[in-house]
């Protein structure tokens, strides 16, 4: 039975990576910097209940702790935070989690010069939707025993190469981030005014929903994609066509 590690345990994916592992593996252990706790309601999958979980996870004091003892680490802390990862021993598995997939992939090329990081890297996405979709990055080896694992975790993998992905997640992820963080002000004043049409009251609602579920670190990935300059051109071609 696999031994699951949980770094970045005490943040909204790790919490909810938490309960999710905790519901499929007898072994889970957490790590965090912080000191605070975040008890998520559900786990990766939105149906599952944290409530109906019965297994706790071990915490642990320090990321050495997690790396000697675990064979499968889940980094669901700030990926560019992973680089000063001292070592990977093998058969360890090093799963790096990022809404951009490119930038998990660039971190997981620099850690393969690192002659310590003898373990597999590969790189997921967990879209946190009823369709318990996780995406498995290609372009990386270990895809098999990544597939395998989320499908122990109860979830479902996608496979996707990571231009891919992120080109989907600038469509669908980015575009609405970037319209929440700069016109929710302005929409709030015409809706006080009494100005909004019943879409840009839909358009309102759903930003407000939204913007309450993203930290400010999940912002800033969002908006690293590299593909979403490709999106806005695509919209500038529909209001200044040729």
């Amino acid at each position: 039975m696999e031994v699951i590690g949980i770094v970045g345990s005490a943040g909204d994916l790790g919490s909810k990576m938490t309960v999710q592992a905790c519901s499929a593996f007898e072994d889970v252990r957490t790590f965090d910097i912080s000191h605070a706790e975040r008890n998520a309601l559900a786990g990766i999958d939105p149906l599952l209940k944290a409530s109906e979980v019965e297994n706790k996870p071990q915490p642990l004091n320090s990321l050495d702790a997690i790396l000697d003892t675990c064979s499968v680490v889940h980094w669901v802390a700030p990926i560019e935070a992973v680089e000063a990862i001292p070592r990977l021993p093998k058969p360890s598995m090093l799963i790096l989690h990022d809404s951009v997939m490119s930038n998990s992939l660039e971190v997981a090329r620099k850690l393969s010069n690192n002659e310590a990081i003898l373990g597999q890297i590969v790189i997921a996405h967990c879209l946190m939707n009823n369709e318990r979709t996780v995406v498995v990055a290609t372009d990386v080896s270990g895809t098999d025993r990544l597939v395998k694992h989320v499908e122990e975790l109860g979830l479902h993998p996608k496979l996707s190469d990571v231009k891919g992905h992120d080109v989907v997640m600038a469509h669908s992820q980015a575009l609405f981030a970037m319209v929440c963080k700069l016109y929710r002000k302005e929409l709030e004043g015409y809706a006080a005014q009494g100005l909004l049409t019943p879409s840009g009251q839909r358009l309102l609602t759903a930003i407000e929903d939204n913007e309450s579920h993203w930290t400010p670190a999940t912002f800033a990935a969002i908006v690293s994609n590299p593909e979403i300059g490709s999106v806005i051109r695509s919209m500038l071609e529909i209001v200044e066509p040729e």
